[in-house]
């Protein structure tokens, strides 16, 4: 009498416990936010049997992501050896082969296995995924309108409404801080000060305009700020490094604009150097407008727009800044300018319509592409079509166009999204378009209009998205998913991890002001910042 086995060998698959987390590592809007884990995290499962003819050759481990692809994993012998069969799997969840276009979903993982008698035993568990990483708030009940700026070892500044600028390092965890003497929208840029991250943020001291530069040593204070004048700080500065006369070196210095009884002041904001050379300026009769902000090129000229709608470029020559050319456009220019591979590219409205602007780097063959609404800061971008540039409108159309508009007279929408998209896209080395919406969203899509994932904010945001590389302990760049930060209405710096690692630094201006610093200049070279 023989008798068959037949009985497939048990297998238990656990995920072992992950990281304890902080408070603004929690994402309260999801229901398994105490065991989900992070998009960019490992994950270790551990396998047992107590089948003592289990073959422990035959072990296989397969990963599903949670919108497809899979991926196999090696077992490894477990810690401890308990009786009959133990291994365990490290998964990493950021694998490429993973598919997650999703902003939270659950990847599964099947273990199988046979006996002597070639048995096959299957066993699974699932892991919860999410693409949180963190949000905090620097200043409570104060709304974050600028977009973020990235430090060289991943610091992310961020100025709120109520004047507070906040360095956070890249777990969320706050680095350092100062206060400035009124609120402000614009914002922060990051410059090397005689070798020290600086950051510049524009605002208001004193019933005047003013900027300040600061870094680490000014933490907890309020410092003076380097330059102020008039009644108002106009336009998200940019940063330059140029010699003026005097000077024994190119030093960097913020671009920043102030409103006068009559007209506009431009200045060029110096610190370190004494305070008769500290501020070189110029000054024009028009009002510049304080939504738009400035484009540099190359170190050499600045360009910004006006209230009466004119686009403005001036020199930076050894005597200071000086007037060069200017070139009427008409209608209400609200956007910051950019700098494509063909010239300059802005967005604009006049009354109800809009449209997006085009002129060679000299001012001159302007063309317009029309539209029935306001069109605000485009982003310049290099696709496998050439080069591109990309809009958002009030009424919640992204457009992608040529970047000369040369083939239509009239824009129409890549896609239909949702709330106000005043904020510039940010676009990322996946080529997938960042959108912050007033709609109380951040967007992701592909150049087709395809949603990649979407991510809700707490309330409406006009904070331009940064996009950041995966950083180790000590803030060096690593290849793993990336980050993108944004802020919004409800005071809060949310931090998603994305599939980008960071920037697209092929493209000609690929986020607002251009590079991860926040410095619209041309004269920096954007593939510093690539991502491992």
């Amino acid at each position: 009498h023989v008798t068959a086995d037949l009985t497939a060998p048990s297998l238990t698959v656990t995920v072992l416990p992950g990281p304890n987390r902080e408070a603004r590592e929690l994402d309260e809007k999801s229901a398994t936010k105490d065991t989900e884990r992070k998009r960019n995290e490992k994950v270790r499962v551990q396998i047992k049997s107590s089948d003592a003819d289990l073959d422990p050759s035959s072990v296989t481990v397969e990963v599903a992501g949670p919108t497809g692809g899979k991926l196999a994993v090696t077992p490894g012998a477990c810690a401890t050896m308990p009786a009959g069969y133990c291994s365990e799997a490290e998964i990493d969840l950021g694998n490429a082969a993973l598919e997650m276009k999703a902003f939270r979903g659950t990847a599964k993982v099947t273990v199988t296995a046979s006996d002597a008698v070639k048995n096959l035993g299957t066993g699974s568990a699932d892991v919860a995924v999410t693409r949180f990483k963190w949000k905090v708030d620097p200043e409570t009940g104060k709304s974050i309108k600028a977009a973020p700026a990235i430090g060289e070892n991943g610091d992310v500044y961020v100025v709120t409404f109520g004047g507070k600028v906040a360095v956070f390092n890249p777990n969320g965890t706050v680095k350092w801080w100062f206060q400035t003497g009124g609120g402000t929208d614009t914002s922060v840029a990051v410059a090397d000060v005689d070798s020290v991250e600086t950051v510049f943020v524009s605002g208001l001291s004193s019933g005047a305009g003013a900027v300040w530069a600061a870094n680490s040593s000014a933490t907890g204070t309020s410092p003076d700020p380097i330059c102020s004048s008039g009644t108002q700080s106009l336009g998200a500065i940019a940063i330059t490094e140029f010699m003026f006369d005097g000077d024994a070196k190119a030093l960097a210095g913020a671009v920043a604009g102030f409103k006068q009884s009559t007209g506009s002041k431009i200045s060029i904001v110096r610190p370190g150097v004494p305070p008769a050379s500290a501020c070189p300026s110029t000054s024009f009769t028009a009002s510049m407008n304080p939504d738009s902000g400035f484009a540099v090129s190359n170190n050499t000229q600045v360009v910004l727009a006006d209230k009466s709608g004119n686009l403005r470029a001036i020199d930076l020559i050894a005597g200071g800044p000086t007037p060069s050319w200017t070139t009427a456009i008409g209608g209400l220019i609200a956007s910051n300018p950019i700098f494509t591979s063909q010239g300059i590219a802005l967005g604009g409205s006049s009354g109800v319509s809009g449209g997006m602007f085009h002129l060679s780097s000299l001012g001159t063959g302007g063309v317009l592409a029309g539209y029935g609404a306001p069109l605000w800061n485009p982003i310049g971008i290099k696709t496998a079509l050439g080069d591109l540039v990309a809009v958002g409108s009030e009424d919640g159309r992204l457009f992608i166009e040529d970047e000369t508009f040369s083939a239509t007279a009239m824009l129409t929408p890549k896609m239909t999204l949702s709330g106000a998209l005043g904020a510039a896209p940010a676009f990322g080395s996946d080529q997938a378009l960042y959108i912050a919406s007033a709609d109380q969203k951040l967007f992701v899509r592909d150049l087709q209009g395809n949603a990649l994932w979407d991510a809700e904010l707490g309330s409406s945001s006009f904070s331009s998205p940064a996009l950041d590389c995966a950083r180790d302990s000590n803030g060096q760049a690593i290849s793993a998913p990336g980050v993108v930060y944004v802020g919004a209405d409800d005071g809060f710096l949310y931090s998603f991890i994305t599939d980008s690692h960071g920037l697209d630094v092929d493209s000609p201006w690929p986020k607002f002001h251009r590079d991860p610093k926040n410095r619209a200049n041309t004269g920096f070279d954007l593939k510093t910042f690539r991502c491992p």
